[in-house]
């Protein structure tokens, strides 16, 4: 009799011990969800404060407002307004910026789905929006808004130079990049070239041997910004290939060489003449927001933004496609 009661008080206790477990299992999983929604809410509160909408509205509360502030919402208001056009028929065309990201994250935030309206009958024009970056900040969900609302009567691409991993919306395509010795040329959908300014078969005359493609890492602008203001958003420095990265880097730490891997193929293409970007006058003047900065206040930025901190160059010493998820490696 003692031993049947014995049984059932262990019984008991292990029913117990089960319960409590997948009560604290449960109670985990809930503290994790949240924790990821505060991060979630964090990345959101940060490209909302990175965005030149919050930037120029910050400028215009400003009191009292002298010529600094003016020239400031004059630079930013300029950058809200850059769109391109582009033609509609097939063929090369010429722009400034590809897009392009690489190395994987952890997702933590679903992205939002862009709802394409059904679109009307016969040939549309192209409208091709130029931006720093396609984050969730102002100017991509100005762009969104416009494809939502106009993709019925206009044929809409975005073309940028920072793409975040994940990406903050789907249903918008999404470009490769192809990498060549000549250069870089962005790839639509229908497979047509979108050539760098800087590709060998540009028309305009700005290819350098040895400065085909270049490419930066978002560490870089946290230094640019630290030391220059928000105003510095990713992607407006104009790379080819924008990395994200936790530390920044130098030329020396490539010493070992360098190569972009496709993480779908395992293909690698190697980095040849990797070199320093040097910065130009006009990207010196933008940093400090002052359009007529002197020789001797840009002396400085030129230095700071020398080192490597503005980006690199190199020469692709083949052909490769990227796409986002894409990794650069060492050796």
């Amino acid at each position: 009799m003692a031993q049947r009661d014995d049984n059932a008080c262990e019984e008991s206790l292990r029913a117990q011990i089960a319960q409590l477990s997948a009560t604290l299992q449960e109670r985990e999983a809930t503290v994790a969800r949240l924790l990821n929604d505060n991060q979630r809410l964090n990345l959101a509160l940060a490209a909302v404060r990175d965005s030149r909408w919050q930037q120029l509205g910050d400028l215009l509360r400003q009191r009292p407002f002298g010529m600094t502030e003016l020239r400031a919402v004059l630079r930013l208001g300029g950058g809200l307004a850059r769109t391109r056009i582009a033609p509609a028929h097939g063929g090369v065309t010429a722009v400034t910026n590809l897009p392009m990201i690489v190395t994987p994250a952890e997702p933590v935030v679903a992205p939002y789905v862009v709802r394409l309206p059904q679109r009307a009958e016969g040939s549309r024009r192209r409208v091709v929006h130029v931006i720093a970056n396609f984050m969730n900040g102002g100017s991509s969900r100005l762009v969104v808004d416009l494809v939502e609302g106009l993709g019925d009567r206009y044929d809409q691409r975005v073309l940028t130079s920072f793409i975040p991993n994940p990406v903050a919306f789907v249903g918008i395509p999404v470009k490769e990049l192809r990498l060549t010795p000549r250069g870089a040329a962005g790839i639509t959908e229908a497979g047509e070239m979108v050539l760098d300014v800087h590709h060998a078969d540009h028309p305009t005359p700005k290819f350098e041997p040895g400065r085909e493609v270049s490419f930066g890492f978002t560490s870089h602008y946290g230094k640019m910004r630290a030391r220059y203001g928000e105003g510095i958003a990713i992607g407006c420095a104009g790379e080819n290939i924008l990395l994200e990265s936790d530390r920044v880097y130098v030329l020396e730490d490539f010493a070992s060489g360098l190569a972009f891997r496709s993480a779908a193929s395992g293909a690698t293409v190697r980095l040849d003449s990797v070199t320093v970007a040097d910065p130009c006058v006009e990207f010196s003047r933008f940093s400090l927001g002052d359009p007529g900065a002197s020789p001797q206040d840009l002396k400085p930025v030129l230095q700071f933004l020398g080192d490597g901190v503005r980006g690199y160059c190199f020469t692709p010493a083949g052909d490769l496609r990227l796409v986002p998820g894409d990794v650069l490696v060492a050796g």
